[in-house]
C-alpha cells in the first residue's frame, strides 16, 4: 500500500513538471530582449533652410545687423550615438556676396526607460558642441565667429526591424559660448529634432538613411551686438557603411 501511494505521488509529480517546465521554457523563450544602442552608420548629403538675424537685444542697426535667409549645402557623418553637420552657404548684403558656415556636433548618450531592442523609448544624455560664422554686408560691421559647449537632455523613440529602422529624436542643450578673437561670452541654448529611417535592405552598400532635421538656436552674449538666434531644417539622404 505505501509502494502504491509512493508511486501515486511520483506520478502527481510528474504531471506538475510536465505542465511546468514547458510553460518555464516558454516564458524564457519569449523572453523580451533588451535595449541595445544603434551602431548604425551613415553618410548623407542634403539642404538646409537658414534664417539668421539679430535678436532683439542687439543694438545694431539696420545696415550694420547680418540677417539672411538662404540656402545652404549640408554634409553630415553619423555613427551610433554621434552626429557630426556641416552646412555651408552664401547670401547677398549691402549689394554684396557674403559667406556663413556652421559646424555642430552631438554625442548622445541613450537611457532606455521602456522597451525591447525591437521597440524602445529612450531619454539621451546629449553632450554638443558647434561653430556658427556669419559674415556681416557692412564695411565696420561686426562679423560673426562663435562657438558653443554644452550638455542636455532629450527623449527618442526608436523602432527597429531586420530590414528597416526609425528613429524620431527631440532635445535641448545648454550651451557656454565664446566669440573668436573676441573677450566675449555667453550662453546659447539649442533645440533639436529629427527623424531619420534607414532602409536596410536596399542593394546600395549596407543600405540608405533618409531623414529631416530641425535646430534652433540663439546666443546671449556679454557683448550684446553678437545677441543672434538662428532656425535651420531640412531633409538629407545617404548611404549606409
Amino acid at each position: 500500500m505505501k509502494d502504491i501511494r509512493n508511486a501515486g505521488a511520483v506520478l502527481w509529480l510528474s504531471l506538475w513538471c510536465l505542465v511546468l517546465v514547458p510553460r518555464t521554457a516558454l516564458a524564457q523563450y519569449y523572453e523580451p530582449e533588451e535595449y541595445e544602442p544603434s551602431s548604425d552608420r551613415f553618410v548623407s548629403i542634403g539642404a538646409v533652410w537658414r534664417d539668421f538675424e539679430p535678436l532683439p537685444s542687439n543694438p545694431a542697426n539696420n545696415p550694420s545687423a547680418i540677417a539672411f535667409r538662404t540656402l545652404c549645402p549640408a554634409l553630415a557623418f553619423h555613427q551610433g550615438g554621434v552626429d557630426v553637420l556641416f552646412a555651408f552657404g552664401n547670401y547677398n548684403a549691402n549689394g554684396g556676396g557674403r559667406a556663413t558656415i556652421m559646424f555642430a556636433t552631438t554625442i548622445q548618450f541613450d537611457i532606455p526607460l521602456s522597451g525591447t531592442r525591437s521597440s524602445a523609448l529612450i531619454a539621451p544624455v546629449l553632450l554638443g558642441g558647434d561653430y556658427t560664422k556669419a559674415e556681416s554686408g557692412a564695411p565696420l560691421g561686426e562679423e560673426f565667429n562663435v562657438g558653443s559647449i554644452g550638455l542636455g537632455f532629450g527623449l527618442k523613440y526608436r523602432r527597429s526591424g531586420p530590414g528597416a529602422d526609425f528613429t524620431i529624436f527631440a532635445g535641448g542643450l545648454a550651451q557656454y559660448s565664446f566669440a573668436g578673437f573676441r573677450l566675449v561670452y555667453g550662453f546659447s541654448p539649442a533645440a533639436l529634432a529629427e527623424a531619420t529611417f534607414l532602409l536596410k535592405k536596399v542593394a546600395i552598400l549596407d543600405g540608405i538613411a533618409i531623414g529631416y532635421r530641425f535646430r534652433y538656436q540663439q546666443w546671449t552674449m556679454s557683448d550684446r551686438m553678437f545677441n543672434y538666434r538662428t532656425i535651420i531644417h531640412g531633409p538629407y539622404v545617404g548611404v549606409m557603411l
